[in-house]
């Protein structure tokens, strides 16, 4: 049997998901003007930071990728991998939740995709 979210959860999660999609598009835009793109990698004791904040969030496996779209390659991203387990609306709930709290923990000019595996 599936859940239905609460309006507030929805809105909350919404809210938290146009915050970061606004937040890369200024990004975005601010390398496109940039002649030096934002370097995504991190040192070993941020990363082993952020996989901890991931594990907390979606126990399990943590990994970092750092990766790039052919179509801008001097574009670099880290990709924060790990698996999501339970329902879709409590997936997403934590999605929105590790969003804040990345964006609070590393307020800076990176990047930070997740890909979740659902298992």
């Amino acid at each position: 049997m599936t859940t239905t979210p609460s309006a507030p959860s929805e809105v909350s999660t919404l809210r938290e998901h146009l915050q970061w999609l606004e937040r890369r598009v200024r990004l975005l835009e601010q390398s496109a003007h940039s002649a030096q793109p934002v370097d995504p990698r991190v040192d070993e004791s941020t990363e082993k930071q952020i996989i901890a904040l991931t594990q907390q969030i979606f126990p399990g496996e943590v990994k970092i990728e750092y990766q790039f779209d052919p179509e801008y390659p001097g574009y670099v991203y880290s990709m924060v991998c790990a698996s999501a387990v339970g329902e879709i609306e409590e997936i997403a709930d934590r999605r929105a939740v590790w969003h804040k709290r990345m964006w609070e923990t590393f307020n800076d000019d990176r990047i930070w995709r997740l890909a979740l595996s659902h298992g």
